[in-house]
């Protein structure tokens, strides 16, 4: 932006945005701003201190003496020709100043708000479910969804700010009233109180055939007046989109809104929403079941919206968030038919599933201003501060999101993740109760208590708790899933696999997927790895067969494991070929994902001795860890294995104590304790691999053999240390997995090596 493009409209900026300016000079300025990008920026910035002075009548003197030389002329005779039409504005630098000047030394006793917040603040309005008198039970859910196209249509206004249909169900919950469609008089106000709204809109469906007709009343909280009463009649066949576009013209024209207000342009609400009443119908739908945790009923019901409706922005937003996330790339290519509200989530998901934090949470933060009822606004900010690990911030964040509903069970849920992650058990405890004591007929908060107990190793009491989440909904897979998990930890092989086995033949797809890999891990830990291998070479066909959206990430999966597997067993080159496809798929599946697997990749090419492979490995990790704004872990690590390949053992322990401090990461903490054993320090190496083999959770005993060697490595360092009774203890442990199977791989045979002598020495001794 070089400059105004036209002087004479952009030295008028600053009147326009005080609301000095007559109907015809305000049309050449909007105009102007749409034009010029430089005036459209400095609009933009100047608008919200603007909304706060324009009626301060010392700030709108100050600008009349700046820029009308005969005030009197004006006053007398307003559209004189010979008026002074404002063109002896002063430079916008010295005007700027001179409004710097009063933001500075006028003793304000005010808080600067959003634009949003100035304009419509007092004109916050409350919609109620309208009734539908001709079907009382709502079957078509034609009510719902006129109340809800009816909010969305009016919160496109600038000067209007209209309660959420989200916030609307949840003061219907803390009155008592969960799934009310229809309330009376008293009810009503009720809400609108609690939304502390100006204006309550009270509406019915009339009639539904030949034609539908809606009507409405416009109350004031205050006084309990009716303002205005409304009625639109369609013709036979209109839509309910077009007869809700018609309503939220005469409301806006009986409400007393400023006079912008009826300039505003007004679009359709079906160009923001969709023109299908079907595939409302169903993203209602679907919306009612994700806020139970209650995904593949969710998916499909979304999935069905689409069928009719294939540029439904909001559908696939919801897809993305639950389902598959490259689907957030068709929300933001139909991201013009989702209203201002809905524009803030898609644009938001797209940052934050491209790796940019910062632009997520700041298209929220705006949200907030504009919306400050938005309770999910406020969740996702949380989840997205959690994500960066910025515990203090993400746990204000969903408190701010219960105080709007206290009833908010997915924010007590997250609170409860965050406050864990910020070392305070307690607080973590408490608010899964909270959770539990909202939902106690649901799964996902049992579910959630089990995660809690598991990752403090409170394995019984964590499988507990996922029965009683299976008690109630026996095909709630996530905690399934977990069961097996914390079967395979205490070898409880044969419930693992009947765990798995129920998931594999389950009726959704990538469930089926999830159980068949999980079966070959049932095989690897009991070192059954032609087994393993057979059944992940049969999973990944049966995948392919099966799967579309989640097929790349599912065979890679099972990839990963079969390159784990070759690397357990000494075949380092089908390893790299392995893990070379793995993030080939990771790629398709994901290609914002630079990251995934680059490390371990890095790491293999180093340990073959291929230097220059790994080194440009390492320098695209660099590249692109600082391009996504996160993953420097990921980049240490891989720099510490080429240099530990290389024999520079002080930098790759200083590589590897950098990454394991940023993220805690198993094979991080698993590289740094060897390092410390090869440079001669083993009682160092004796506390970070007992601490490994300790606090890490059960994943890691479930996904990767380098579990199996720390094992072998502790005892190393007992060795050391002359501590031989817990050494023998460890080389025992580690040859119970694999000498049977494998006797003649490199660390089995010194492991047997190496108790034998310990043996012998006890013997002797």
């Amino acid at each position: 932006m070089s400059g105004c493009t036209n002087r004479l409209l952009g030295d008028k900026l600053y009147a326009y945005e005080l609301g000095m300016l007559n109907d015809q000079e305000r049309e050449g300025v909007e105009i102007h701003i749409l034009e010029c990008a430089y005036c459209g920026e400095t609009a933009r910035q100047f608008e919200p201190t603007a909304l706060l002075l324009r009626h301060d009548p010392d700030v709108r003197l100050h600008v009349q003496d700046l820029t009308v030389e005969d005030k009197g002329d004006r006053v007398k005779n307003p559209e004189s020709p010979h008026r002074r039409k404002w063109v002896s504005f002063v430079p916008f630098t010295a005007a700027a100043a001179i409004l710097l000047a009063f933001l500075i030394l006028k003793p304000w006793q005010i808080e600067f708000r959003s634009s949003q917040e100035v304009t419509a603040a007092d004109n916050r309005l409350a919609i109620m479910y309208f009734e539908n008198i001709v079907d009382p039970s709502d079957a078509q859910r034609l009510g719902e969804i006129a109340t809800n196209l009816l909010i969305t249509d009016l919160s496109q206004s600038s000067y209007l700010e209209v309660m959420s249909s989200q916030r609307l169900y949840d003061i219907l919950k803390l009155l008592g009233r969960e799934g009310q469609k229809t309330a009376d008089r008293n009810v009503a106000s009720d809400i609108a109180g609690k939304a502390d709204a100006q204006w309550l809109l009270i509406g019915s469906i009339l009639q539904v055939e030949p034609a539908l007709v809606l009507t409405s009343q416009l109350v004031d909280v205050k006084t309990g007046k009716v303002r205005a009463a409304q009625r639109i009649s369609g013709a036979p066949g209109e839509s309910i989109f077009s007869l809700v576009d018609k309503l939220t013209t005469e409301i806006k024209k009986d409400l007393p809104l400023p006079a912008g207000a009826r300039s505003e342009p007004e679009r359709p609400v079906a160009q923001v929403t969709t023109s299908s009443p079907e595939a409302y119908r169903y993203y209602l739908a679907g919306v009612d079941y994700a806020n139970k945790m209650f995904v593949p009923e969710a998916t499909a019901s979304f999935q069905k919206a689409l069928q009719y409706d294939s540029t439904f922005a909001m559908a696939y937003y919801q897809l993305a968030s639950i389902a598959d996330r490259k689907l957030i790339d068709k929300a933001v290519q139909y991201l013009e038919r989702a209203g201002r509200r809905d524009s803030y989530f898609i644009r938001s998901r797209k940052a934050a599933l491209t790796g940019n934090a910062a632009t997520a949470i700041a298209e929220l933060q705006e949200a907030v201003k504009y919306f400050p009822d938005e309770k999910e606004a406020f969740y996702l900010l949380g989840n997205y501060e959690y994500s960066q690990r910025e515990y203090p911030a993400a746990i204000d964040y969903l408190i701010r999101a219960t105080e709007i509903d206290p009833l908010y069970k997915a924010a007590y849920n997250r609170l409860s993740y965050v406050y864990d992650a910020a070392g305070d058990l307690e607080k973590a405890l408490a608010a899964i109760n909270k959770y539990i004591s909202l939902a106690p007929d649901e799964p996902n908060p049992l579910d959630s208590r089990g995660d809690l107990y598991s990752l403090h190793g409170m394995i019984d009491e964590a499988i507990e708790s996922y029965w009683q989440a299976l008690a109630i909904k026996p095909d709630f897979h996530y905690s399934r899933q977990k069961l097996g998990e914390l079967y395979l930890f205490k070898r409880q092989f044969s419930r693992a696999d009947s765990c798995f086995r129920e998931l594999a033949s389950a009726a959704d797809q990538e469930t089926r997927a999830s159980g068949r890999m999980n079966l070959a891990l049932v095989q690897m830990l009991q070192c059954r790895l032609p087994l393993a291998l057979k059944i992940l070479d049969q999973g990944i066909a049966a995948d392919s067969l099966e799967l579309t959206d989640s097929r790349n990430r599912e065979v890679a999966n099972k990839l990963y494991l079969k390159s784990r597997i070759a690397l357990a067993v000494g075949d380092t080159a089908l390893s790299l070929k392995e893990l070379k496809e793995t993030i080939q798929l990771y790629s398709l599946d994901n290609p914002n994902d630079k990251l995934a697997c680059r490390n371990l990749y890095a790491q293999l090419l180093a340990a073959s001795r291929n230097y220059a492979a790994a080194k440009t490995a390492i320098d695209e990790l660099k590249s692109q860890s600082e391009r996504a704004g996160r993953g420097r872990a990921t980049y240490q690590f891989a720099l510490g294995s080429l240099a530990l390949a290389k024999g520079d053992l002080d930098s790759a322990q200083s590589c590897f104590a950098a990454a394991a401090a940023e993220t805690k990461d198993f094979y991080s903490l698993y590289m740094y304790a060897r390092t410390l054993l090869q440079s001669g320090k083993p009682t160092e190496a004796v506390s970070e691999f007992e601490k490994l083999l300790h606090d890490n959770d059960y994943w890691y005993t479930c996904y990767d053999f380098d579990y199996q060697d720390a094992s072998y490595y502790l005892g190393r360092a007992y060795e050391e240390t002359g501590a031989s009774a817990k050494a023998t203890e460890r080389y025992q442990k580690y040859l119970d997995f694999w000498q049977k199977s494998y006797p003649n791989l490199p660390l089995v045979l010194d492991a047997a090596a190496r108790l034998a002598q310990l043996k012998a020495k006890t013997i002797g001794s």
